[in-house]
C-alpha cells in the first residue's frame, strides 16, 4: 500500500543521511590504519548514501513509499543493491561529462543494463 509522501520530512531524512554518511567516512578515514575499523566504517556510510538515495526518489515520486520501500532501508542487503545501481549511475555521468567536456558526439547509449546492475534492480 502506497503512503503519502511529506516531501518536507523526506528532505531532512536525507540531509540526515548524508550527513551521517560523511561522518562515518571522515571517521573511516581516520580508522584506516586499522583496515578492519575503516572498511566497517566506509560501508556504513555507503549504506547512508543508499537511504539517501532511496528517499530522494521518494521525495521525488520515482518509487512509490510503500511498506516494503520503507522497510528496505534498514535492511544491509538491500542497500548494498541501490548501491550496486548508483555506482553504475556515476559511471553514465562521469561519461556523459567527460564527452561533453571534448565536444565529441555522445556515443548512443547502451540499450541494456549492464547484468549485475539488472539483476540488482530486479531484486531490490
Amino acid at each position: 500500500m502506497q503512503m503519502a509522501v511529506d516531501t518536507t520530512k523526506f528532505q531532512r531524512s536525507i540531509a540526515a543521511c548524508i550527513a551521517n554518511g560523511e561522518r562515518l567516512l571522515e571517521e573511516a578515514d581516520w580508522a584506516m590504519h586499522r583496515a578492519s575499523t575503516g572498511v566497517a566504517l566506509a560501508m556504513l556510510a555507503q549504506e547512508e548514501c543508499a537511504k539517501a538515495f532511496v528517499l530522494a526518489l521518494v521525495r521525488d515520486g520515482i518509487l512509490p513509499w510503500t511498506d516494503d520501500v520503507r522497510r528496505s532501508l534498514s535492511v544491509h542487503e538491500c542497500k548494498h543493491l541501490v548501491t550496486v545501481i548508483m555506482e553504475w549511475l556515476l559511471e553514465v555521468n562521469e561519461r556523459r561529462l567527460h564527452e561533453t567536456g571534448e565536444r565529441k558526439p555522445a556515443a548512443d547509449p547502451p540499450k541494456y543494463l549492464p547484468p549485475d546492475v539488472a539483476t540488482a534492480m530486479n531484486i531490490y
